[in-house]
């Protein structure tokens, strides 16, 4: 097993997944930062609010950059490894009469 398969095949992966738990767990904390902002009256329980919101998009651009990079390292380093491009040869067919001249 090579350094390139073990990494696109085990690391990637489990990175991918925890940006993806992370993003989730930023995206419930944005939506219960506005939860609290909208149903509040009191000032500090607005500023509570406004700040998880402050924190959910802060955390979810991040995330989303850290992703992105990956990404990125992830191509430049090891290549896609095929997994989007497919190449196709192409190969004359032949009549009845025989070969085209």
């Amino acid at each position: 097993m090579s350094f390139s398969t073990l990494v696109s095949g085990t690391v990637v992966p489990l990175i991918n997944l925890g940006v993806q738990l992370l993003l989730a767990v930023a995206f419930v904390i944005f939506m219960w930062g506005i939860t609290r902002y909208i149903i509040s009256s009191g000032s500090n329980e607005k500023s509570q609010g406004r700040e998880m919101m402050v924190w959910g998009i802060t955390a979810l651009v991040v995330l989303s950059a850290v992703w992105g990079i990956v990404a990125v390292v992830k191509n430049s380093f090891l290549g896609d490894g095929g997994a989007t491009a497919t190449s196709y040869t192409y190969t004359p067919s032949q009549t009845s009469s025989g070969p085209v001249q």
